[in-house]
């Protein structure tokens, strides 16, 4: 089967510091493992709607306002997979209102509106019960399939960071620039705590990403923030952290949860969006409305003595090739 992936322009631009290019990386590796050939296309490439005829499959992942273009009735979409990855802090009831409001051109509904039209031309590949509901909410007819997303972690050297580091240590990575990852609040819980918090990840410069340097810099704890980091520094920090932290307003999944989990850390991850449909009883899940909730999570993580081969089990369910064959049965299950 000879398959495209279109992935959103500002995704391709951000390039692998883009979670979601991640995933997608990681979805073509486990097809190409189950014998099958998979392109990447997008809007860089001239012609991007005539070269939807190269494919057998072609599978837009996230959406945007680019995907206008591709809702002309004239389009043959009985191909079309669409993972439109959403990590949306609206509630279901605001989303599926602005996805109805005939505002096209408004940039406030624009987005949920395509993202509606979207859904009812293809199948939607959600990753998460959450993710479902939403689209549920917007389109209620669409043909939806849920494939969660693919795990790709390499055993390998560890090589810690070349900074001084305490001996005790919260960890986050992850885009700590946004919002909606809820770092000043996690900084705040690390300071009730008196536990000293390590940031790993982007810091495009954003009002939210000022805020969370001045908490920072403010913080009666250390705050280190390193940026972006190789992965064998990366995989020395989740084996050697005391915690690992994701408390996100809204989060998909959290890739960077199950990486670390896999390393053995103890790990909190929000109680809001679809991390439960991937964790289980591993994880400790906190209200990330709550800095005080988010610091008890915190303590009761630590706390925990982690069966890092129980967590690797359980894991396995997400590897490329397990996942490449949900995903091909997918496909195969909606007339492809």
């Amino acid at each position: 089967m000879n398959i495209g992936f279109f992935v959103g322009p500002e995704c391709a631009i951000s390039g692998m510091g883009s979670g979601v290019l991640k995933q997608a990386a990681v979805w073509a590796e486990g097809l190409r493992l189950n014998g099958h050939d998979v392109s990447f296309i997008g809007p860089s490439k001239d012609g991007s709607i005539r070269a939807l005829k190269e494919f057998d499959v072609i599978h837009f992942i996230h959406y945007g306002h680019w995907l206008k273009k591709f809702l002309n009735p004239n389009l043959d979409s009985s191909r079309w997979f669409f993972s439109p990855i959403i990590d949306t802090t609206a509630s279901l009831f605001a989303y599926g209102l602005l996805a109805r409001l005939p505002l096209q051109h408004y940039l406030m509904a624009f987005g949920p509106r395509v993202l509606r039209d979207f859904s009812m031309r293809t199948t939607v590949s959600v990753r998460s019960q959450y993710e479902k509901a939403i689209i549920e909410a917007i389109a209620p007819d669409a043909r939806i399939d849920q494939v969660p997303i693919a795990l790709s972690i390499q055993d390998g050297e560890h090589c810690r960071p070349k900074v001084d580091l305490p001996s005790e240590f919260a960890l986050f990575v992850g885009g700590m620039f946004a919002k909606r990852k809820n770092v000043v609040r996690l900084i705040h819980a690390c300071e009730a705590l008196g536990l000293p918090l390590v940031l790993v990840g982007n810091e495009r410069p954003t009002p939210y990403m000022r805020r969370v340097a001045i908490e920072a810099e403010k913080a009666k704890v250390a705050v280190l923030r390193l940026g972006f980091l190789d992965e064998s520094e990366l995989r020395w920090l989740y084996a050697n952290c005391s915690v690992f932290c994701l408390p996100s307003l809204i989060e998909g999944v959290g890739q960077a949860a199950m990486e670390a989990l896999y390393f053995g850390a103890p790990v909190i991850v929000t109680s809001i969006g679809g991390p439960s449909d991937y964790f289980g009883d591993l994880v400790e899940y906190v209200n990330p409305n709550s800095t005080k909730e988010i610091a008890i999570g915190i303590r009761s993580a630590m706390a925990r003595t982690v069966d890092v081969e129980r967590a690797r089990r359980h894991l396995t369910q997400y590897s490329p090739e397990s996942v490449g064959r949900i995903l091909l049965e997918s496909y195969n299950r909606n007339g492809i």
